[in-house]
C-alpha cells in the first residue's frame, strides 16, 4: 500500500513539472511574425570608351613621299549589357565637325595649302587617310564602309565599327587607329594637324550620333537631331535683337519626349548650349541676320529600360 502512494506521488510530480516548465516557456518566447528589410538597386544602363595612345601619330615626310602605319591609338569599349554598340567615325579638324583638312600649323604667309583627305599614294595632290583594326579578343568589333584598309576621313558621321549583342557583360572589346599620308613634290614645309573624331552609341541599333546643320543668313532653322525622329519645320525670319516667338514642335520621336530647343547640337556634354522653351518669347541673339540660327530638339526619354550614349 504504501508503495502503490509513492508511484502516484511521483506520477503527480512529473505532472507539475511540466506545467510548470511550459509557462516559462510562453513567458520567454518570440513572435513568430518576420520584418522583412528590402534593398532595390537599379543599374543605369552605361557604356564607356578609353583612349590609349600606343604610339603618337606622328611623323616626317619628305616631298613626293608615302607613309603608312603613322601611330597607333587603341580604343577600349566597355558596356554594362549586352546589347553591342556602334562607332562613328567623322574629320574634326580644327574643332569643325566634318573638316577632313590636315591643317597647316605654321604662320608663313602665304601659307601652304592644306592637306586633303584621300587615299593617293603619288600625285599631284597631297592627302591623308584612315585605318581602323579590330583587335582579336573575347568580343571582337566588326569593321564596316572599308575602315579595315586606308580610305578618306569621312566628311560626315559614318559607322567604323559595330558590336552585336554579347554573352555577358564582363569582357570589353577594342578597335585601333592608325593613318597614311602622302606629300606631294610641291606640297610646302612646315607642321600639318589633321583630327579624326570618335563617338560610341549604344546600343548597336541607336540612332546616329547628332551633328552641326546648316544654318541661313536671316533665319532660325529647327532641326530634330535624331535620325529616328519623324516629321518636318521649315524656317522662321529672324533679326538680330528683335524678339520672336519660337515655333513649336512638329517633331516625334518613338519612347522621346520633347522637352525644348537648344543652340546646340551637342546639348548633352555642351555646358555653353542654350535651352528654350516651344512657344518662347526670345530676343534673336546677335549675329542671326549674318549667320543664322539652328535650333535642335532637346529630347527625354519615356522609358528607364535603356539611355542611348552620344
Amino acid at each position: 500500500m504504501v508503495t502503490r502512494n509513492y508511484h502516484l506521488m511521483v506520477v503527480c510530480s512529473l505532472i507539475l513539472l511540466m506545467i510548470l516548465s511550459g509557462g516559462i516557456l510562453a513567458s520567454n518566447g518570440v513572435s513568430a511574425d518576420d520584418v522583412v528589410d528590402v534593398v532595390n538597386l537599379t543599374l543605369a544602363v552605361s557604356c564607356s570608351v578609353s583612349e590609349t595612345v600606343d604610339t603618337a601619330h606622328t611623323t616626317t615626310l619628305n616631298n613626293d613621299q608615302y607613309k603608312t602605319n603613322i601611330g597607333t591609338t587603341t580604343f577600349n569599349v566597355f558596356c554594362n549589357d549586352k546589347d553591342g554598340y556602334s562607332i562613328y567615325a567623322i574629320g574634326y579638324s580644327g574643332d569643325t565637325y566634318g573638316n577632313t583638312e590636315m591643317l597647316y600649323m605654321g604662320n608663313q604667309t602665304p601659307a601652304p595649302s592644306n592637306i586633303v583627305t584621300g587615299t593617293a599614294t603619288s600625285g599631284s595632290t597631297s592627302n591623308w587617310a584612315m585605318k581602323l583594326t579590330a583587335v582579336a579578343g573575347t568580343y571582337q568589333a566588326t569593321l564596316t564602309n572599308g575602315f579595315g584598309s586606308y580610305r578618306a576621313v569621312p566628311t560626315t558621321y559614318t559607322k567604323a565599327a559595330t558590336l552585336t549583342s554579347q554573352t555577358d557583360t564582363t569582357t570589353g572589346s577594342s578597335i585601333q587607329s592608325t593613318y597614311a599620308v602622302f606629300a606631294s613634290a610641291t606640297q610646302g614645309a612646315g607642321t600639318y594637324q589633321g583630327k579624326v573624331r570618335y563617338t560610341l552609341v549604344h546600343p548597336n541599333n541607336a540612332d546616329e550620333p547628332p551633328a552641326p546643320q546648316p544654318s541661313t543668313p536671316g533665319y532660325i532653322s529647327y532641326y530634330a537631331n535624331a535620325s529616328s525622329a519623324e516629321g518636318t519645320m521649315g524656317r522662321q525670319s529672324a533679326v538680330d535683337g528683335n524678339t520672336v516667338t519660337l515655333i513649336a514642335s512638329n517633331f516625334s520621336r518613338t519612347g522621346y519626349g520633347f522637352a525644348g530647343w537648344s543652340d546646340a547640337f551637342d546639348y548633352e556634354t555642351n555646358t555653353n548650349a542654350n535651352f528654350y522653351g516651344q512657344n518662347e518669347d526670345i530676343t534673336v541673339p546677335s549675329g542671326t541676320t549674318t549667320n543664322g540660327l539652328s535650333l535642335y530638339a532637346v529630347w527625354v526619354i519615356k522609358v528607364a529600360c535603356r539611355t542611348p550614349v552620344k
